[in-house]
């Protein structure tokens, strides 16, 4: 916060007079962006949720998570359906190089099967020697990392972010990480 102010009152905040103080406050103040490495969760652990969902996204936000992380960076993340199969493999060595542990589940499978995306991604999980846990159902997949998390973790729930739906092959249903991740807390009294 201190440096972010620092850089806002030498340069934009000068610009538009503000003084070092006000802008520190003024970016303190800020809620940020709904879904953009959003904490959605902050106690023992923390619950980020963040829209990344190609290999460089996730590598930025990783990295952003890194600086900050006490404990292990634990990622949620899926590959999304009837999409660029290539890329698959691309996501799962940006996530196993900054993740300590990864949790494979469905994104937004539309009418691909969950089973078919995991053969494209699991060889590449399997192979670059990071410990995972593969659970195709995104809402069971959450609970169990949430089950899981240590003290100091940051789970990282990647690629819906702001989405408040799943894509699913019958259609579209309402799923916000937010509200799922809150009542699991709760069930849990973690």
């Amino acid at each position: 916060h201190a440096l972010g102010g620092k850089l806002l009152g030498n340069g934009v905040g000068n610009h538009l007079q503000y003084g070092v103080s006000e802008a520190v406050e003024g970016l303190n103040s800020c809620p940020g962006v709904k879904g953009r490495v959003e904490v959605i969760h902050k106690g023992d652990f923390t619950v980020i949720r963040d829209f990344a969902h190609g290999p460089d996204a996730l590598e930025k936000v990783l990295d952003s998570i890194k600086e900050c992380a006490k404990g292990r960076i634990i990622t949620l993340f899926g590959c999304a359906g009837n999409r660029d199969k290539t890329k698959r493999p691309k996501m799962v060595n940006a996530v196993a190089a900054k993740s300590d542990f990864m949790i494979l589940t469905s994104d937004n499978p539309r009418h691909e099967a969950v089973e078919e995306i995991a053969k494209d991604t699991l060889p590449a999980i399997e192979k670059c020697g990071v410990p995972y846990h593969y659970e195709p159902d995104r809402y069971k997949a959450i609970k169990w990392a949430l089950e899981h998390c240590e003290s100091g973790d940051v789970l990282l729930l990647a690629g819906k972010g702001h989405e408040d739906y799943q894509v699913l092959d019958f259609g579209t249903v309402y799923f916000d990480e937010k509200v799922i991740v809150k009542n699991f807390i709760e069930e849990l009294g973690k």
